[in-house]
């Protein structure tokens, strides 16, 4: 894959969390995750925190899908280098959904889906 062409000034923080299919193994969920970083890193971008949040159950079926792997990534890139990343999750047969959004800063506090796990 070429580099894309980044520009520095331009980076910015993003969290991206991706759902993978239920029924693959935890190697290809990190496999997978490791496809990301990556593509990131690779196109001078910079990843924070990775945080598997483990199988879970949905709230509605998501391609016949009725749990998913969560996983989130925190994100210090151009967007040039999230636009690749996201084709990339939509081509892949295993993210059955993804959400990225620029944030102002990253959350260093553990979030909610852990804190609920834990209780």
């Amino acid at each position: 894959m070429d580099n894309i062409e980044t520009n520095t000034d331009n980076t910015r923080l993003y969290e991206t969390i991706f759902l993978s299919r239920q029924d693959i193994s935890k190697d290809q969920v990190d496999t997978l995750t490791q496809n990301w970083v990556d593509i990131i890193t690779n196109n001078n971008g910079h990843v924070g925190l990775v945080k598997q949040w483990g199988i879970m159950n949905l709230e509605y079926p998501i391609k016949k899908n009725k749990r998913a792997y969560f996983t989130l990534i925190n994100i210090e890139a151009n967007k040039d280098v999230i636009y690749e990343m996201e084709r990339q999750m939509r081509i892949n047969a295993d993210v059955i959904r993804y959400m990225t959004v620029k944030v102002e800063k990253h959350n260093d506090t553990p979030s909610i889906m852990i804190k609920e796990q834990e209780e």
